[in-house]
């Protein structure tokens, strides 16, 4: 999947996940999302469904039975550029579940490129980390 935005536009990151996680707080890690150095920009708390920081907000679209949360970029900048993840609050002492988004290639020009290589759902291209510390 290719999502591609535009310096001063937005980034739209659909997030489609297995169901039973509905309730379940999301968000969007920025870099390489290590266990005890994560960069989340938004956020939902359990049970929310929307969350804002700045130019990032956060929709879980679970009401309507679909199982996505989409994050929303606005006022792109070159510094969006980089790898960005989808990631799901699975509880304590289990692992986050994590799925590769975007490796955008930004440019003043060229405008963001999120690449995912995306297979048949992206919930069975999640896998755990070993730690939920942090």
């Amino acid at each position: 999947m290719r999502v591609t935005g535009y310096v001063g536009g937005s980034a739209e990151i659909r997030c489609p996940y297995k169901k039973g996680y509905e309730t379940n707080s999301k968000y969007l890690c920025r870099g390489e999302c290590q266990i005890s150095k994560k960069d989340i920009p938004v956020q939902t708390q359990q049970g929310e469904t929307e969350a804002t920081n700045g130019r990032f907000s956060l929709h879980d679209n679970s009401t309507a039975n679909t199982n996505v949360f989409t994050a929303t970029i606005t006022g792109l900048t070159a510094e969006d550029s980089g790898k960005y993840w989808c990631a799901i609050k699975t509880g304590h002492f289990k692992a986050d579940w994590y799925a590769e988004v975007a490796d955008p290639k930004l440019t003043q020009t060229e405008g963001v490129g999120f690449d995912r290589e995306r297979r048949d759902t992206i919930y069975e291209n999640m896998s755990p980390m070993s730690d939920t510390s942090a």
